[in-house]
């Protein structure tokens, strides 16, 4: 080989001792039946290829062509996800000999822009950084980037004034598999590198204006996700005497009351709770608005319960941690939704996929959808949802033209 570079073993070896490895670890018999089914299809893949070797480029084609998403994208679903999770485990043990708990999710490409587009896209992610814009948007929009970057470069297309309209159009049709919403957010970071190139004279075309329209549908028909009964059912199930139980009690409990994100959940720190003035004080991590409330008593009381006897004894300034070894915060991208699902079955109730979610943004809608039924007016709960303006609020609680015309301000004579 050159450079002294050692032969991979075929990939058929590698599925094979990865089994070997998971069952020698224990692994349920559905979850090796599962990793089976993902390994097959790579394979029967791998065959059609003429690929021998097990490469990230060729995980990656894989995640693309057979499932319609990119392997290294944050945010998926559990369900891609856990098609996702057998070929990471592939890439981990082929290196390690080892597989972790939460398989490796660094890209391998890194966090970098290609040479040929880095000094106009770091200059624009600086921009961005210097604006009103909450961090993780920023973070999105840099992985959308460095996505579209990247396929640029495959295509043989290695300076912003290369890039037209058909070149967009392309990465549209490349695009196809992603949701509506997603394909819109990629497009909608490329048109903003492109008007940012645009305003410094970085280029002299605007193509924006002829991106491809994707079309979304109106946000306003979405409903209340559970009602007051189903939420007291969910919390009944919380088994409150195990430590696990009494952390994800007061989680619930935030969100239901306060309607706060996962995101919020999990960046709570200690210092932000002040049980002698009765207030929980945040940064909110979307907006980055500072946020106060009053400490509710059964919030208050679950939050003791859970600090008290609940809580490992450890140095760590977030309220809520992992309960397994090392004792640590929770991953930035865990949006909790386990939590909610295993209560959500526990009590029996059924979710429509299209609308009934089980993550914490579907407390956040029940919450203000449970308000509007009780006639608490659009601006309160706007003031507790945290949001910038009224519109968003609407969003959030399938307002109808009777809520809004109390929000009717009086036109001048």
């Amino acid at each position: 080989m050159k450079n002294g570079q050692q032969k991979q073993p075929p990939i058929g070896q590698v599925i094979e001792d990865t089994e070997a490895y998971f069952a020698g670890m224990g692994y349920a018999d559905s979850t090796l039946k599962r990793y089976r089914y993902i390994w097959r299809r790579f394979t029967e893949y791998a065959r059609r290829k003429c690929i021998e070797e097990l490469t990230v480029s060729l995980c990656r084609d894989f995640m693309r062509d057979e499932y319609g998403f990119e392997m290294y994208s944050i945010g998926l679903s559990p369900s891609k996800s856990l098609v996702r999770r057998p070929l990471l485990a592939l890439l981990e043990f082929q290196e390690h000999r080892f597989v972790s708990r939460r398989c490796s999710m660094k890209d391998p490409l890194g966090n970098s822009f290609p040479t040929e587009f880095a000094g106009i896209a770091e200059s624009f992610m600086e921009d961005l950084e210097r604006s009103p814009l909450a961090d993780i948007t920023v973070k999105y929009i840099r992985y959308h980037l460095l996505s579209f970057f990247r396929h640029m470069i495959q295509k043989g297309i290695r300076d912003l004034d290369s890039i037209d309209i058909n070149a967009i159009n392309q990465y549209a049709i490349y695009l196809k598999g992603y949701s509506k919403s997603y394909i819109y957010s990629f497009l909608s970071a490329v048109r903003k590198l492109l008007k940012y190139a645009l305003s410094i004279g970085a280029i002299t075309t605007d193509i924006t204006n002829c991106f491809p329209v994707i079309t979304m549908p109106s946000r306003l028909d979405m409903p209340t996700v559970y009602s007051e009964e189903e939420i007291s059912a969910i919390l009944a199930t919380v088994d409150r005497g195990s430590p696990i139980g009494k952390r994800n009690y007061a989680m619930l409990l935030l969100g239901i009351h306060y309607g706060l994100r996962s995101s919020d959940v999990c960046e709570l720190k200690l210092s932000g709770l002040s049980f002698e003035d009765s207030k929980i004080s945040l940064t909110q991590q979307k907006t980055g608005k500072e946020t106060t409330f009053d400490i509710l008593p059964d919030v208050g009381w679950a939050l003791i319960d859970y600090l008290r006897d609940g809580r490992p004894k450890i140095k760590n300034d977030y309220v809520f941690i992992s309960h397994r070894a090392p004792f640590s915060r929770f991953a930035e991208n865990n949006h909790l939704w386990q939590i909610i699902n295993k209560h959500l079955r526990m009590a029996g109730i059924e979710r429509d996929k299209r609308y009934r979610g089980n993550g914490f943004h579907s407390l956040r809608h029940s919450l203000a959808g449970n308000m509007l039924t009780h006639n608490i007016p659009l601006t309160t709960i706007k003031e507790v949802l945290g949001h910038e303006n009224l519109y968003t609020t609407t969003v959030y609680t399938k307002v109808d033209i009777p809520q809004l015309s109390l929000c009717a301000l009086e036109v001048p004579q």
